[in-house]
């Protein structure tokens, strides 16, 4: 009775007649799109493998770092300028030096567009020859230096006072 209800069913079901060429057409097409999908997969896969993994402690201490540097380098700058600005420029004024003499410590040199610049040995202090302040003048140029002058090649301008002001 089974086999009779198997049979009517089997009977009853619509039916599907296709050639070989049809049915190597519809596996040939369906394995196609799945090896597409799949490629598409793993290509996804290696691009995501290949960025680059940022942890976020690392970021932190970066940022912690660049803080931190940028915080070192204001402290070095004002500590800097208040050296700058209590250095007596003479001789022998260095923790380093063994004795203190009555000469400038200002090394002048002669830039090639003919700017003098004067660097004090103690607190490395700059003063160019075209400086507004007149106190700066009179003790980097005026004053008698321990130091011997230097001077750059000598170049030729066309306007030698355009260069000089393009110079620094």
């Amino acid at each position: 009775m089974a086999e009779e209800k198997e049979t009517k069913a089997a009977k009853a079901a619509p039916t599907l007649t296709i050639s070989m060429d049809e049915l190597q057409q519809l596996v040939t097409a369906a394995v196609s799109a799945a090896t597409q999908a799949s490629a598409a997969t793993v290509t996804a896969a290696v691009v995501e493998a290949k960025k680059p993994v940022v942890d976020e402690r690392h970021a932190y201490n970066d940022e912690q770092m660049r803080q931190y540097t940028k915080i070192q380098r204001e402290r070095d700058a004002e500590n800097t300028r208040i050296s700058q600005e209590s250095c007596p420029h003479r001789q022998g004024s260095s923790d380093l030096s063994s004795f203190q003499g009555p000469l400038s410590s200002f090394v002048v040199h002669v830039l090639d567009t003919g700017l003098p610049v004067a660097i004090c040995t103690n607190c490395l202090m700059k003063v160019y020859g075209d400086d507004d302040n007149p106190e700066h003048i009179k003790k980097a140029f005026r004053d008698k230096s321990g130091n011997g002058r230097s001077a750059a090649g000598q170049r030729h301008f066309r306007d030698p006072e355009k260069a000089m002001k393009a110079g620094r």
